[in-house]
């Protein structure tokens, strides 16, 4: 039986990471999801009933490697959840990572424009959908809210704060990840996709499989939200 290969995405919300999951799904890279969330796959329930992190990691590990391979999508936001139920003791947040992922490799996934990574996150927590499926191209939906300028200035500080941990992560660990940004993620899928395979050990065979069910969320509201915030800090910036 050949040796699994062991990856972490490390990211932070917004930042094409479904996306990322389903194209690495979709060529045999493994499915790499939100094993820590707190409710999408029970690990808050788990932790409720007694099961520390390093357990509940085995148990997605027997049960969600697929394709030779175990990846994770890891929030910087699950770090202190997973730390508080640790057996294990470790100096800082992140230093969990190392004790329950000792030999994995990396993957940074980062958004350049901070702006509509924000945005997207004010989009969905607003209107409760963080997935724009194909078949729902052009569908209207309801009466799109009011900007909130603090609620997306708040997130733009909250992001730049935990894309700094990651990089102190790094650093600290002597880590090298393979780095990737949401716009060239979505500008040259088929490349990113090649060079992952490449970077986990695990060349792709054939051309990559680049269908996806989702869509990008960003439209016309997008865009005027986009100026609304640019004018709000305009006009912030003359005093006016």
């Amino acid at each position: 039986m050949s040796e699994r290969i062991e990856y972490v995405v490390a990211t932070t919300g917004r930042t094409g990471s479904n996306l990322l999951q389903r194209l690495l799904r979709n060529n045999s890279l493994g499915n790499p999801d939100e094993w820590f969330h707190q409710d999408l796959f029970g690990f808050g329930k788990a932790v409720a009933d007694g099961v520390s992190s390093e357990a509940w990691l085995e148990r997605m590990r027997r049960e969600k490697t697929q394709d030779g391979c175990f990846g994770t999508k890891m929030m910087a936001t699950h770090v202190r959840e997973i730390r508080h139920a640790m057996e294990q003791e470790v100096e800082w947040d992140f230093g969990v990572l190392p004790v329950l992922y000792p030999d994995a490799k990396y993957i940074y996934l980062w958004r350049e424009d901070v702006d509509r990574q924000a945005l997207s996150f004010f989009r969905a927590k607003t209107s409760g959908r963080w997935l724009r499926w194909r078949d729902e191209e052009g569908v209207e939906h309801e009466q799109p809210p009011a900007l909130d300028v603090a609620f997306v200035e708040r997130d733009v500080a909250a992001i730049r704060r935990l894309n700094r941990q990651w990089e102190r992560f790094f650093e600290r660990e002597g880590i090298e990840p393979y780095r990737l940004t949401y716009e060239r993620l979505d500008a040259n899928r088929a490349e990113v996709v090649r060079e992952i395979g490449e970077f986990l050990g695990k060349p792709l065979e054939g051309d990559p499989v680049l269908e996806v069910e989702i869509v990008r969320q960003a439209d016309e509201l997008t865009e005027r939200y986009l100026r609304e915030l640019h004018e709000h800090r305009r006009l912030a910036s003359t005093g006016a």
